[in-house]
């Protein structure tokens, strides 16, 4: 069964206001229900609340950054559900893509974003998901 836009639900996780809020307004704009987090930490206790079909994460954050946040969710996971997260960071060389992956992480979105960027990811991800 397809999702409709409405049914998608996203986490948003990055330590900067602005680039929060460009998130959100961008995948509001695709009919995407946005919870945000200012780091890994936050990220966890949103996420042992509340369930989404997406995480985008930042790679570098206070507190605790997004290679560490993805490395505990997954350990959470337990192999049994996989909850999509797509690297969302100005990062953009080969190495930080590698780090990435090797942490568990599905894909990777350099910023500057535009709504095109999301739309893809969305689609591709979370629509249309892969058999995995």
């Amino acid at each position: 069964m397809e999702l409709q836009p409405a049914q998608v639900r996203a986490l948003v996780v990055d330590d900067n206001q602005l680039n929060r809020l460009v998130a959100q307004r961008l995948l509001e704009r695709l009919g995407v229900s946005v919870e945000i987090a200012c780091d890994g930490r936050e990220a966890l206790d949103v996420l042992a609340g509340q369930s989404f079909d997406v995480i985008f994460m930042d790679q570098h954050m206070p507190e605790m950054d997004g290679i560490e946040a993805t490395r505990e969710i997954r350990k959470r996971e337990g192999g049994l559900s996989r909850i999509v997260i797509v690297a969302f960071t100005a990062c953009q060389l080969e190495e930080d893509r590698e780090r990435c992956f090797a942490a568990g992480m599905d894909d990777f979105l350099g910023k500057p974003v535009k709504s095109a960027h999301f739309s893809r990811l969305i689609d591709r991800w979370v629509r249309r998901p892969h058999c995995v």
